[in-house]
Formats: C-alpha cells, structure tokens, sequence
C-alpha cells in the first residue's frame, strides 16, 4: 500500500509525539500515516487514475498527516477547552471534508500524477517500420515479351 506521508512530513505539518506529550513509536506513527492515506486513496479514487505517482501533492499529504494526527490523539482524548486540541479537531475535519470534496469533484489537486489508465490493447513505444522497395526481378509482373516469329 502507497503511503502518501513519510514520518518527516509528519513532523513538518504537525504531528509531534512530544508535543502532545504522547509516548508513540515512529512505527505506530508510520502505521496511522499508513490507515490515513488508505482513507485518502478511497476518496481520490473516484477522481484520479490509481495509484497516483510520486511526487505526492503537499495538500494530499498535509490531509494525511492532519488525519494521522486526530487518530493518534484520539486515543489519548481531547480536551475541548484546549485551543491545541481544538485545532486538531478542526484540522481533521478540514482534510476529510476537502478529500470528499475532491471525490464529489467539487475541489481539484493541483500536481497529481495519474497513472496510465489501463487498456486491454497494446501500445507500442514506437511504430513498425515501413519497407518500401521494388519487386525483385522475376517475381514481379511478367516482363517478358512474346517473340512472334
């Protein structure tokens, strides 16, 4: 499965451990950057030729990131007086709301690199040649002439 978010986006676009005083390994990072990307790929697929190739978008993987981050937090609970909290809430929603929007084809994401769609017939990279030459003497039409004697 495509992860569309690395654990270096993860920290450029929010999704700090320490910050939440979280303890999380980068690997149960990586494994909700995963799940959010899979719930992003459903919904751009509606759209988009799968699977989209990198280099991803930065708004795709900012979504998946805002996403992986509300999962991650979840567990821990959020605290509706916190403006922190309230962020990543609101954060969530944004991401989930533009990727639908993206489905429905109400929002577009600028850079995508669409597969090739599929096609049950061969595409060749380059064209037969073409050999165009004359008959070879005897075999062509009969040059002969009658002898009258």
């Amino acid at each position: 499965m495509t992860s569309y978010a690395s654990l270096t986006d993860a920290e450029t676009f929010g999704l700090v451990a320490s910050a939440y005083g979280l303890s999380i390994t980068s690997a149960q990072i990586q494994s909700n950057l995963d799940a959010s990307s899979g719930w992003a790929a459903g919904m751009i697929s509606g759209r988009y030729s799968m699977p989209i190739l990198p280099p991803y978008p930065l708004p795709l993987v900012q979504a998946v990131v805002h996403m992986a981050r509300y999962n991650i937090l979840a567990v821990r609970g959020f605290d509706e007086n916190n403006p922190a909290d309230k962020n990543v809430v609101a954060a969530n929603a944004t991401a989930r709301e533009w990727l639908l929007n993206v489905r429905r084809q109400a929002a577009d994401i600028d850079g995508v690199i669409e597969s090739p769609a599929p096609t049950s017939q061969a595409q060749p990279q380059y064209a037969d040649p073409l050999i165009v030459s004359s008959p070879l003497e005897g075999f062509g039409p009969s040059t002969r002439r009658a002898v009258v004697a």
